[in-house]
């Protein structure tokens, strides 16, 4: 009966969602006839069933205490508040990131609830809080939302912050439905390749090998993607929720490379329900490699429950740092809370705000007025 509980209330949220209206163009590959397919060609499906199959497993063996690492910092919120002349990137939780450059402030995957579910008190749980908080974000000019997953897409963290400072929602193709029942109005939708310009900021959604789902879609009926950010002095790529594919490398060099790139990390076994979405340690080197970053930082790890393996991901991707040949530095990690910033002047450096592993004493407070 236990089993069957979570699935009861699942048949009564669906019964409230609308459907999405699968549109596909005839002439886009990845438009398939019954919904959207990868790079490769390949659909991956996921339904009811698998979530709630994975919850329960997730359920029977949540730790009752979040690990070490990463660790959590004090971001100086005064700051990033200010702040609309120089690049920075902010690791807010999970695949949260906020980028300050040009000055537009973007928030990716905006998080901010307790779990990664449909319903509130059941499914993957938060075992870090967020290291921004949502009421100490700056004004945002735009969020991007890459996939329709509820660690990417969550209702109550995109109403709050529709409410707080009407930003412009950037999402593919499809996911407009579902932020439209929400209530928000202010959305720009992207095919792969088709571009924005925000402020004179560059925005382009590429693509991504992943699968969507979510109670109110069927299978595939929304697209999933990644971020392109161009300035005049800074590019910058966001991965988005995606497992590896030759398209990480065609879109390395159709941008001719990039200054900064940020990739989602993680292992799963067979049978997981994010099986096929993410990196591992070790692709994600080759990712470094294929986008031709010049930096690349890993995220979406150590916050939920389902993608914890923190003290693995931080030993094995250090491991499959060196047997590559980079060089230190190259593949970073961040604190939760910890800012890096980017000039032109040191462009193959980022210099970290608040207490790093170099820095361990030496944390900024709240509000606290960045030094010149």
């Amino acid at each position: 009966m236990l089993k069957l509980l979570p699935a009861l209330c699942c048949l009564i949220v669906i019964g409230a969602c609308g459907k999405i209206d699968y549109q596909p163009v005839p002439d886009r590959a990845h438009h398939g006839a019954q919904g959207y397919v990868n790079p490769d060609a390949s659909s991956l499906q996921r339904h009811a069933n698998d979530f709630w199959d994975w919850s329960m497993r997730l359920w029977r063996s949540e730790p009752e205490t979040a690990p070490q690492i990463p660790g959590s910092l004090v971001p100086d919120v005064g700051f990033l508040q200010r702040n609309r002349t120089e690049n920075s990137i902010t690791w807010v939780g999970h695949a949260s990131v906020l980028l300050q450059v040009g000055g537009v402030n973007i928030l990716t995957d905006p998080h901010f609830s307790k779990r990664a579910s449909p319903i509130g008190w059941w499914g993957p749980k938060r075992l870090r809080s967020p290291g921004l908080l949502l009421h100490e974000l700056p004004d945002l000019d735009v969020v991007f939302i890459s996939n329709s997953h509820y660690d990417r897409l969550d209702e109550s963290s995109v109403k709050q912050i529709a409410q707080r400072s009407n930003p412009l929602f950037v999402v593919p193709l499809g996911m407009d439905q579902i932020l439209k029942q929400w209530g928000i109005t202010k959305i720009s939708r992207l095919d792969w390749g088709e571009t924005l310009d925000v402020k004179g900021v560059q925005l382009q959604l590429v693509p991504a090998q992943s699968w969507s789902w979510r109670l109110e879609q069927s299978a595939n009926h929304t697209l999933w993607g990644g971020l392109v950010v161009k300035v005049p002095d800074f590019s910058f790529y966001y991965a988005g929720c995606t497992a590896y594919g030759d398209f990480i490398k065609d879109i390395g060099d159709t941008h001719q490379g990039f200054d900064m790139a940020i990739f989602c990390v993680g292992q799963t076994a067979p049978g997981d329900y994010y099986q096929g979405t993410l990196l591992t340690p070790e692709q994600l080197v080759q990712a470094h490699t294929a986008s031709r970053a010049r930096k690349t930082l890993a995220v979406g790890w150590g916050t939920f429950q389902h993608n914890l393996n923190a003290d693995n991901i931080h030993n094995q991707l250090t491991a499959a740092t060196l047997a590559a040949g980079l060089a230190p530095g190259q593949v970073v990690l961040f604190d939760l809370g910890e800012t890096g910033m980017w000039r032109p002047e040191i462009p193959e450096a980022i210099k970290n705000r608040g207490k790093t592993r170099d820095n361990p004493m030496r944390q900024w407070r709240k509000g606290e007025a960045r030094p010149m």
